[in-house]
């Protein structure tokens, strides 16, 4: 079973042997180099890969949770688990998604892992807040979603996605409003607030990659 790392330095060449398995069963991974750790809502890197015997990926995507305050939010609305389990599942949204090699979950430290596709690796661009979209590339995410709602509408989920529940602000509001208040100050601080408006008092911001 794949564990979740405490730190990115456990990401050692075995354990992403292990994490590659299912996709490339006789892979055995020599080396793992990973690149600039980013620390934000989550905590991620790419890793290039070099083997000693078999083929896989030369570059995966490797995520996990943020910092604590992030890991207490995703909890308290119910967001914690679900898109590693979506990944452990197998199952396929009628989305542009990254393939999914490996998931784990690690209940008692609140974190989740996911080693996924290095989109980058076949043209994708992942989405930047402060690059406007197409109005082409708005219409593709929303046709995309669309589509993906009109497949579950009004009928049972198969049961690899019976673990999804409707989604509720109702517990976490409150810890959701106080962090995206402190980030609005943090932003506001660091002399950044001209990108806000002077009304804002929080939000929320949502990255997607398009392909």
């Amino acid at each position: 079973m794949l564990t979740v790392p405490r730190t990115w330095s456990e990401v050692s060449p075995a354990w992403m042997t292990r994490a590659l398995s299912a996709s490339y069963p006789g892979a055995v991974v020599d080396r793992v180099e990973l690149e600039d750790i980013d620390v934000g809502t989550t905590s991620r890197t790419r890793a290039r890969i070099h083997y000693a015997s078999g083929n896989g990926p030369e570059t995966v995507f490797i995520k996990a949770q943020g910092s604590w305050d992030h890991r207490l939010l995703l909890l308290s609305i119910g967001g914690l688990r679900p898109e590693a389990l979506l990944y452990a599942s197998g199952e396929r949204l009628d989305l542009e998604m990254p393939l999914g090699y490996a998931s784990a979950v690690n209940r008692p430290r609140l974190n989740t892992l996911l080693v996924l596709e290095d989109v980058t690796a076949r043209g994708c661009r992942p989405n930047v807040a402060t690059t406007p979209l197409t109005p082409a590339q708005v219409g593709s995410g929303l046709d995309e979603l669309a589509s993906m709602h009109a497949k579950y509408w009004e009928r049972p989920l198969p049961a690899g996605l019976r673990f999804l529940r409707p989604w509720s602000l109702y517990n976490g509001w409150a810890l959701l409003a106080a962090l995206g208040g402190l980030g609005v100050r943090r932003l506001r601080n660091a002399g950044d607030d001209e990108v806000l408006p002077r009304s804002v008092g929080y939000g929320i911001v949502t990255s997607f990659a398009r392909c």
